[in-house]
């Protein structure tokens, strides 16, 4: 099993799983209708060819690819499986705060979690009627492997950003989403929480 904040596969493989139902797990009790798979890290292209006039396509579709599709064909895949056990259930999915303050050069990696953001609302209205909640978490800065050569060369830079004045831990951020599965927050829906360490505070 993955640690938290571990990368699985490549990017190939992330899209095809993001597609297929088997990405799902499928508990035998309805009330514990929640899978938490994880799927695979984002793909976040950093330095020239994130700025516009040098962004590839490939490049582009990529990020888009990984860090938004692959939320559409699970979220659909979910609904569709709770809807044919009845109805409730969860959905959480992993926002940035990128998509609420985006930054230069993270053009693709911040267009699709502004997207994420807002398919997440758009399909809370459309399930809550059927008992399904859908809600997101917008992370800031993690100490994972995608993030790692980002704070050798500007930790210092992130750490004046943060209220908090420290980086977060994947398990900080993977605590909310247990949360959001849980009973707990039964009368949550359409919401995105802020797990940024003050960073939004929104």
């Amino acid at each position: 099993m993955p640690k938290v904040g571990e990368a699985v596969g490549q990017p190939d493989q992330w899209k095809e799983r993001a597609r297929s139902r088997n990405t799902l797990h499928q508990p035998g009790r309805k009330q514990a209708q929640v899978g938490l798979q994880p799927l695979g890290p984002p793909v976040y292209r950093r330095g020239a060819g994130d700025r516009i006039q040098d962004l590839e396509d490939a490049d582009w579709h990529d990020t888009i690819e990984v860090n938004l599709h692959s939320a559409f064909y699970c979220s659909r895949a979910a609904t569709r499986q709770f809807l044919k056990q009845g109805g409730g259930g969860v959905i959480v999915n992993v926002a940035s705060g990128t998509a609420l303050r985006s930054s230069p050069q993270s053009l693709g990696y911040a267009a699709a979690k502004a997207g994420l953001v807002n398919l997440t609302v758009s399909l809370a209205r459309e399930v809550a009627s059927h008992g399904i909640l859908m809600n997101a978490v917008a992370p800031g800065m993690m100490e994972t492997p995608m993030s790692a050569d980002a704070l050798r060369e500007r930790g210092q830079t992130y750490l004046e950003r943060i209220p908090l004045g420290r980086i977060a831990r994947p398990e900080e951020v993977a605590a909310v989403i247990v949360f959001l599965a849980s009973d707990n927050a039964s009368y949550m829906t359409g919401a995105t929480v802020d797990v940024s360490g003050g960073m939004l505070m929104r």
